[in-house]
């Protein structure tokens, strides 16, 4: 297996063997069979071992394993201990879930921190049969068909090629102690349901199933690469973007005979599920105004685009505003002073608001708009509701979502940030004193 895995690392990995590399050990036997593989074919290694606290005292006993045969091989160890339970109850996602977020975001950060190349993950052949079915229960494009990659930036699976059974033979053969994963057995996870429950039926479907869907994902790999350079020519024409805000052209995705496939493949990229990009789908000919969600992502469909733009806190607590107080850091950095009207001009900026500092009414109140708020615009004699104030200044449903405005005690709009103060408030020959707020972008 030796001569086969390295093989692999230079013809399908394209990884000279100077690299160097962080091997992920659970102390399961992929995990050590990667581990005793790598030592003998790369110069230079470490060890990283996630104790995700799940299992007690086995999870214990998984780390000091793999720390005794770190130092019994002069292998530098790196460990990382989480509250995983806790973490998936604060963000409401599985533990599997959970788990996934905690060690990748603690791989990348060894890799930057130790200025490493790569980091070797011990999945195999199985594993990836075990996922495309996994992700073709739950719905999925061709990335998810596509199966487990390779090498997907830094990180890199080298055990790809090779199957559980012929990674067990090598583990006896060559004597390479492991520890057995209890939680391996169990089906009350999707993944060993499948593992357990759905593959051996397969097998006795035909004996060859793992093998022929292994050869479909091959194909989908290929296939997807024929579908993204496709893809690639008709985003360049249907893709606006904007800032932070990508603009698909709704005519244009109308337009296209195969469009729920190019929509997902579009959408999926901003992790929007299959029934959501459905909904989205059936929406393009409604009205304009609905919202959707992944959870990286809204979107909107407006009238002539879909609108998508990263999840963003855009509530602010309200903050009291005080006559002496000179700044405010968060949620937004403003500045305050009082100044004389003499020899005063007003600075064209959007930025900066003159008030009349005797008309007033103290403590002032930064806060979000609200449905139903209205003020006068600068110049006009009427009030106006905000809402139809964005529209003709034609602000897009995100801009208008981060839109935040300073009241007076009275909660009478004094300035919307960055667009208008209200007319009650402006300066004139008579005003005495300016109070001079300042936006910091």
């Amino acid at each position: 297996m030796l001569e086969q895995f390295q093989e692999h690392i230079r013809e399908n990995l394209k990884i000279s063997f100077d690299k160097k590399i962080i091997v992920a050990v659970s102390g399961g036997i992929d995990s050590m069979v990667l581990l005793h593989l790598c030592k003998s074919t790369f110069t230079h290694i470490a060890i990283a071992h996630c104790n995700f606290n799940l299992r007690g005292d086995e999870s214990d006993l998984d780390e000091l394993f793999v720390r005794n045969y770190a130092r019994e091989n002069n292998i530098d160890f790196y460990c990382k201990p989480f509250n995983t339970n806790e973490f998936a109850e604060n963000h409401k996602i599985s533990i599997q879930e959970a788990a996934r977020i905690l060690r990748y975001d603690w791989f990348y950060e060894l890799l930057r921190d130790l200025n490493f190349d790569y980091i070797a993950l011990g999945h195999n052949k199985n594993d990836t049969i075990e996922t495309f079915l996994f992700h073709l229960i739950r719905g999925s494009g061709l990335k998810g068909l596509s199966g487990i990659p390779e090498v997907n930036n830094q990180i890199i699976r080298p055990l790809l090629f090779a199957e559980r059974t012929a990674i067990k033979d090598f583990a006896i053969s060559e004597n390479i102690s492991f520890r057995e994963d209890s939680s391996n057995e169990t089906t009350k996870y999707s993944r060993n349901k499948i593992r357990h429950n759905v593959i051996p039926v397969l097998r006795e479907i035909n004996t060859q199933a793992e093998n022929h869907i292994f050869q479909t994902i091959e194909y989908f790999k290929e296939i997807r690469i024929i579908v993204e350079e496709k893809l690639h020519e008709i985003s360049k024409n249907i893709i606006e973007k904007e800032a932070s805000i990508i603009k698909i052209n709704i005519q244009k995705i109308i337009s296209i005979p195969y469009k729920s496939v190019v929509l997902y493949e579009i959408l999926s990229t901003y992790h929007f599920n299959p029934a959501t990009i459905y909904d989205i789908l059936v929406s393009l000919e409604g009205e304009s105004g609905k919202s959707f969600f992944s959870k990286t992502h809204q979107l909107i469909k407006d009238r002539a685009y879909l609108l998508i733009t990263p999840i963003e806190n855009t509530s602010v607590k309200e903050v009291i505003i005080n006559e002496d107080l000179r700044y405010i850091k968060n949620p937004v950095k403003l500045n305050m002073q009082t100044i004389s009207n003499e020899a005063f001009t007003i600075p064209h900026s959007k930025n900066i608001a003159c008030l009349d500092l005797e008309k007033l009414n103290f403590p002032l109140k930064l806060r979000n708009w609200r449905e139903g708020d209205k003020f006068i615009p600068l110049g006009m004699s009427a009030f106006k509701k905000l809402s139809d104030f964005f529209i003709d200044e034609k602000l897009s449903i995100f801009d208008k979502q981060k839109v935040q405005i300073i009241t007076d005690a009275n909660d009478q709009i004094v300035w919307i940030i960055k667009q208008r103060i209200d007319d009650r408030f402006k300066i004139t020959s008579e005003t005495k004193h300016i109070y001079l707020i300042e936006f910091q972008p």
